[in-house]
């Protein structure tokens, strides 16, 4: 009857983790470099092209209406230093938020068999090792919105500074989410699944 009923929720488990590695984000787009913001707050001077991204792991992308997967009626815009300051503080948000209830998950798991079935997800996400992609918008409410892609692998054949970098599976690799700077909120943290 135990046996039983750990091979139930070893299933139950595996269709849990299936459904978690459904979540694939598709596209393909090719996309443009940004044209430079000036703006100067608080006497400092926030222009976009001082965030150095020559030798950086991040770059900024230009919205175009071709990339209506990410964003619909939308109109290109760009951040500065201080907005990318708070974008980034959302996305550590984001990431320990993810991280934690992955960790949960583990712990509910493992409580549930005999012996220590997993240590981890595999969904874990660490920011370290990814480079950034970010695309930024003013949505059809006049709210500035920024998508941001990570990966930790590319291929060769593509810029990833000039165009997002999409793939189909990859797991933790790859994943994106999306920030309402206006609304000072994060929301479609998607983690790509495992094929």
């Amino acid at each position: 009857m135990k046996k039983s009923k750990n091979i139930l929720f070893t299933l139950a488990l595996f269709a849990g983790l299936v459904l978690i590695g459904v979540t694939i984000f598709i596209g393909t787009v090719m996309g443009e470099k940004p044209v430079m913001n000036t703006e100067i707050e608080a006497g400092i001077n926030t222009e976009q092209s001082d965030l150095n991204t020559s030798e950086s792991g991040y770059t900024f992308l230009t919205y175009t209406t071709e990339w209506w997967w990410i964003f619909e009626n939308a109109k290109p815009s760009e951040l500065n230093v201080v907005e990318l300051d708070k974008v980034n503080l959302l996305i550590q948000k984001a990431i320990k938020k993810n991280n934690l209830e992955r960790k949960n998950f583990v712990e509910v798991v493992n409580s549930h068999l005999e012996r220590k079935g997993i240590e981890k997800t595999g969904f874990e996400l660490d920011l370290k090792r990814y480079r950034r992609q970010y695309v930024t918008v003013i949505n059809e409410l006049g709210e500035k919105e920024i998508w941001i892609n990570f990966f930790c692998k590319q291929n060769e054949n593509f810029d990833w500074r000039k165009e997002p970098i999409v793939v189909a599976d990859g797991g933790s690799c790859y994943f994106n989410l999306k920030v309402n700077l206006t609304k000072e909120e994060y929301y479609n943290l998607r983690i790509n699944g495992v094929a």
